[in-house]
């Protein structure tokens, strides 16, 4: 059952991250990567690390399709970024309204500088220095919708898993 709602939330992130919603969110030219936020979710509060890194390939992958990018370059981002967090997650509690500010930073920092990196080396008409404002401002903004985001999230989980009992 709860298999079925994050599918049900990543779908939806998707279709938001792709339509004209992103440009009511952003701040200027500073979007927040929605689908990043929902997979660093995805992955700090379940278990079973394949099935992350799972949703992280295919989610990245359909990301990929719908966008005008390379094709499996998010695919290859987010999985990379899916496997870093289920590596360093243990021992960390972000359940605290606050806590996951920094966590998601240094998250999304590295994901955009992943991506960044790739993208300069299939594509090469990239600025760098450009790239890497531009990776800043997006991982400070996704670390200031992370709490807020992750609560709605953690309240629709514990009335699932409320349901299933």
């Amino acid at each position: 059952m709860i298999w079925l709602v994050y599918v049900i939330c990543v779908l939806l992130t998707v279709i938001l991250q792709t339509s004209q919603f992103i440009q009511i969110i952003s701040l200027g030219f500073i979007k927040p990567d929605l689908i990043l936020l929902m997979l660093i979710f995805l992955n700090l509060r379940e278990d079973s690390p394949e099935a992350g890194e799972s949703f992280s390939f295919f989610t990245g992958l359909v990301e990929d399709v719908l966008s005008v990018g390379l094709l499996g370059l998010n695919a290859f981002s987010k999985t990379v970024v899916s496997f870093v967090i289920n590596i360093v997650k243990k021992g960390l509690d972000l359940r605290k309204f606050w806590s996951p500010l920094p966590f998601v930073f240094l998250v999304s920092l590295g994901h955009e500088s992943l991506y960044l990196m790739f993208q300069k080396i299939f594509a090469g008409n990239v600025s760098l220095l450009q790239g890497i404002l531009s990776a800043l401002q997006s991982s400070a903004y996704n670390a200031f919708l992370a709490p807020f985001l992750f609560f709605a999230l953690d309240r629709l989980r514990e009335r699932v898993l409320s349901l299933k009992k």
